[in-house]
């Protein structure tokens, strides 16, 4: 059985709550989002895919796998598939745009602390198509009681105004926020933390660096 995946690599988390955590990447092809700032782009028409054993063989020899695209959620059959169950020390992070549901009432997802969702919004981004993009998943995990964060990218004040709107509408926990500088160099992210640094501060918000990014580890 073949997956639609992009690519899968060992890398060092670079974003979220596991920034630096040595990782096991699974990018899959394809996204519902069109975002003109998409670092991915390669993976919106990918056509690659790997076995499911070879894949499953891999994960056998990782404890943090980091599923993400594309839109990883396109492909909620194919994740499952990939989960370990019987490997306690196993941790599966899913980095999502956010704006696809979990199918089956999200019931396939609901194993306690082994998973944790990076949802990423971006409604505040320009895209190059007109899909409606609003973060619904937050709301199922919330009723599911499956554990997420939420990663807003920021360029510019008007960012922190979407995040603001989208933290309220959404009652998320100051804990669950972070912000990441939308960069794509080490000078761009530095210049971006220096200036927002107390806002993000008086908010009791983190910082998710790219360290990937800041370190050229590529």
């Amino acid at each position: 059985m073949k997956l639609n995946i992009n690519e899968i690599f060992i890398g060092i988390q670079g974003e979220g709550l596991y920034q630096g955590k040595n990782s096991l990447f699974i990018r899959f092809n394809g996204c519902n989002l069109k975002c003109k700032i998409c670092d991915t782009k390669k993976t919106w028409s990918g056509e690659d895919s790997l076995e499911l054993k070879d894949v499953k063989k891999n994960v056998d020899n990782n404890s943090h796998i980091v599923i993400t695209g594309g839109e990883p959620l396109l492909y909620q059959d194919e994740i499952i598939g990939l989960f370990t169950k019987q490997d306690y020390k196993k941790f599966y992070e899913i980095e999502t745009n956010g704006t696809i549901l979990l199918e089956c009432n999200g019931q396939r997802f609901t194993q306690g602390d082994k998973i944790l969702f990076n949802i990423s919004p971006k409604q505040n981004i320009e895209r190059l198509d007109d899909e409606n993009d609003e973060p619904i998943l937050i709301d199922q995990l919330k009723k599911l009681g499956i554990n997420y964060i939420v990663k807003f990218l920021l360029k510019n004040k008007e960012d922190f105004v979407y995040a603001d709107e989208i933290v309220r509408e959404y009652e998320i926990p100051d804990y669950k926020v972070f912000i990441q500088p939308l960069a794509t160099t080490e000078e761009e992210i530095r210049n971006i933390v220096s200036k927002y640094y107390f806002d993000i501060l008086k908010r009791g918000w983190s910082i998710s660096f790219r360290l990937h990014t800041i370190f050229n580890l590529k």
